[in-house]
């Protein structure tokens, strides 16, 4: 998963990858001008203020967006801030992510501290999950979130979830709807929140997530069977000629780009490096964490495919 061959490079093909995410693409991590591309606008770090009439794809170490967008924002980074308003849907993942600008249609955030102050308003449903999660902007469809910590404290137009190891609501929370909560023992809600024919409560467990014996759950298990050398050795080869016919095809079809970005990697080797180090570490690690939570499970496949995606290409950058 995750050409003459050499294993030291293929061992480094994280730390290669950097170079199409830090240095040479379109969605690079170092601060670039804007790109337009068929109406959608493509920028990295903290760029000026944008006026897009369609999407706009937002990456960088720091990632700060401003302006407005007519259509859907994408925003990914260690550091994300979202200032710009979006008359479409708004999806952001980072370490940290703030959300100050107004969104149109649906909220869509992933992080580890998550904050959408009072200014964002979201006219459709949000869906938020993260370590820390502080919710003050209004929303006037459902709320879905999960986190480690949830903080509601803003009116909520629909039904809303929430599951959480601690769940605290402020003097401005307030749900239309239905109000479901999961956490490890029932709390008071505020009758300001929620009238209680309207709440329900539904414990959770760290076991109710994964399974155990206990609630009589079998896992599926595959036939047993003898791994020999010559499937590791045929697994291998696989591997191996998978690499040289990627890499064949991106320097057939893209020999410039290859090589432009590549020489943008000899001359940042180092910085290059932690990053790719670092991103790659991002993308594996994103894999658990999004299955553990109801809201990313959706995006599990789409991890995983950027985790292969990035180990191609760093190989294609260090062959």
């Amino acid at each position: 998963m995750l050409r003459k061959i050499n294993f030291r490079t293929v061992a480094a093909a994280p730390l290669m990858a950097a170079a199409l995410l830090v240095s040479q693409s379109p969605l690079a991590l170092a601060d670039m001008t804007p790109v337009a591309i068929g109406g959608d606008l493509f920028l990295s770090g903290d760029a000026p203020e944008v006026a897009a009439e369609r999407d706009v794809f937002a990456v960088g170490l720091s990632t700060a967006l401003s302006g407005s967008v007519d259509e859907d924002a994408h925003a990914v980074g260690f550091s994300v801030e979202v200032d710009a308003n979006t008359d479409g849907d708004l999806y952001a993942a980072g370490g940290s992510v703030s959300v100050r600008g107004a969104v149109g249609s649906d909220l869509n955030v992933t992080g580890g501290t998550i904050r959408t102050h009072g200014s964002s308003r979201t006219g459709g449903n949000a869906r938020i999950s993260g370590g820390s999660v502080s919710i003050e902007g209004p929303i006037d469809g459902a709320l879905i979130a999960s986190g480690g910590e949830i903080y509601l404290n803003a009116p909520i137009g629909g039904d809303a979830r929430l599951s959480g190891a601690r769940i605290r609501f402020g003097s401005e929370a307030s749900v239309a709807g239905r109000l479901t909560y999961s956490t490890g023992e029932p709390i008071d809600i505020p009758e300001s929140v929620a009238d209680p024919s309207r709440v329900t409560f539904e414990k959770m467990a760290f076991s109710d997530a994964f399974g155990s014996d206990e609630n009589g759950w079998d896992w599926p298990r595959g036939p047993d069977m003898e791994i020999g050398a010559g499937a590791v050795f045929g697994a291998l080869a696989a591997t191996i000629g998978s690499f040289l016919l990627v890499g064949a095809i991106f320097l057939a079809f893209a020999p410039a780009l290859v090589s432009r970005m590549r020489k943008g990697v000899l001359a940042r080797p180092g910085k290059t490096a932690l990053a790719g180090l670092i991103g790659l570490s991002i993308l594996i690690g994103c894999i658990p964490i999004l299955a553990m939570t109801l809201v990313g499970i959706p995006l599990v496949p789409i991890a995983i495919l950027a985790t292969v995606i990035v180990w191609y290409l760093g190989y294609v950058l260090g062959a």
